[in-house]
């Protein structure tokens, strides 16, 4: 069921054109548990990297994903190599991510993270083909994401997203 799901992760996040499910956030969110426990959710959750924002609950999944596609309408988040590493219940991928342009700032309310929401976008920069390592654990029972762990360099993905025009670049440089 798992490989099912990641299939499905990976038609919402590909290139347009790609799925009839492209950047369908009701798509995405059904990928993910219900809120467990109900009202004060740990599961499911979305981090980025080491230090950046969670998401945390179906609702800020949600969130997520409308802005990611809201500030990145040309995303493709797709497998490279098709190097796949499971255990368990647990399964890591290498991807790649390449943006398209920035169209809109990233600053998806209340999850603001340096060093990409101080970035003011002017629909020319983008960043292709950064290395991403997802890691999704599964709920055993369902085979739906209970934890999604994306790992990538997030200053180089601001650096490559930056004009170096608009202040401030906030260690950027």
């Amino acid at each position: 069921m798992s490989n099912a799901t990641i299939a499905s992760f990976f038609a919402v996040v590909g290139p347009a054109g790609s799925s009839p499910q492209h950047h369908n956030v009701t798509v995405m969110q059904s990928l993910f548990v219900q809120d467990t426990p109900p009202g004060n959710p740990i599961y499911p959750n979305i981090g980025l990297t080491t230090g950046g924002p969670q998401f945390t609950g179906q609702r800020h999944i949600g969130v997520l994903f409308q802005q990611l596609f809201a500030s990145f309408p040309d995303i493709v988040f797709a497998p490279a190599n098709g190097l796949q590493l499971t255990d368990g219940n647990t399964t890591a991928i290498e991807a790649t991510l390449s943006t398209g342009n920035q169209i809109a700032r990233w600053l998806p309310g209340g999850h603001a993270s340096a060093p990409l929401s101080p970035i003011v976008p002017d629909g020319r920069h983008s960043s292709q083909y950064l290395p991403v390592c997802a890691v999704f654990t599964f709920d055993t029972g369902s085979g739906l994401i209970q934890n999604l762990a994306l790992y990538f360099d997030r200053w180089k993905l601001a650096k490559d997203l930056w004009d170096g025009a608009n202040p401030p670049a906030h260690g950027l440089l």
